[in-house]
């Protein structure tokens, strides 16, 4: 990321959910500002969800945006954790944390289903993150969107 004099973060917490074949997905998005604080929220999102199957996460943080992690906690490798960090880094911001908390059943997803069609992964920090505030501007942040990008409500 180059140095600017600005950033883009997000104002709130949020959340959003939706399911795909049988599997449930809970989007979170945080605001946070260091990895202790990282670790807080990702522990209170798996304190609210015990028995769920992934909590696969990104964040990014630092102005200058170097800091970050990823996990796909057990999806198959770069399936769940780069695409939410590529969500976070498609609309550039920094200091903020996704979580998408995956419950089974459901069919093995992947990378590509047999049809082609991209994992359901992306589609939740997506849904976050178009709904945020970017440079001190609202967006509707509590509302989500379907698949396509629409919003919907």
């Amino acid at each position: 990321m180059t140095e600017q004099d600005f950033y883009y973060t997000i104002e709130k917490e949020a959340t959003a959910e939706f399911k795909d074949r049988g599997s449930k997905f809970i989007g979170y998005a945080f605001p946070v500002g260091s990895v202790e604080n990282f670790k807080e929220k990702l522990n209170e999102v798996k304190k609210l969800h015990p028995k769920a199957t992934h909590h696969c996460f990104a964040y990014r943080l630092g102005l200058d945006g170097n800091t970050f992690r990823v996990s796909d906690d057990g999806e198959p490798s770069g399936s769940a954790g780069r695409p939410i960090l590529g969500q976070i880094d498609s609309k550039e911001l920094v200091n903020v944390l996704v979580v998408v908390v995956r419950y089974l059943p459901g069919c093995k997803k992947g990378l590509r289903t047999r049809m082609g069609r991209k994992s359901a992964h992306p589609r939740a920090p997506r849904a976050r993150v178009r709904h945020g505030t970017r440079d001190g501007a609202p967006c509707a942040w509590l509302s989500s969107s379907d698949p396509s990008g629409r919003p919907s409500g």
